[in-house]
C-alpha cells in the first residue's frame, strides 16, 4: 500500500473544505535500489 505525499511549493492541493484532491497516477520509475518513484496529477471531480 502507498501513500502518495506532496513536496515543494506552489498551488495547494488543497480544497478550502479540508478534502483532499483526486489525484491520478501518471508513471512510475523503478530506481535501483527497488523504490518506485511515483508521478501524480490533479483530476477533476465528476
Amino acid at each position: 500500500m502507498l501513500q502518495p505525499i506532496l513536496l515543494g511549493g506552489g498551488k495547494t492541493i488543497f480544497r478550502s473544505d479540508g478534502r483532499a484532491r483526486p489525484l491520478e497516477l501518471v508513471s512510475v520509475t523503478p530506481a535501483r535500489t527497488g523504490v518506485l518513484i511515483l508521478v501524480y496529477r490533479p483530476t477533476t471531480m465528476s
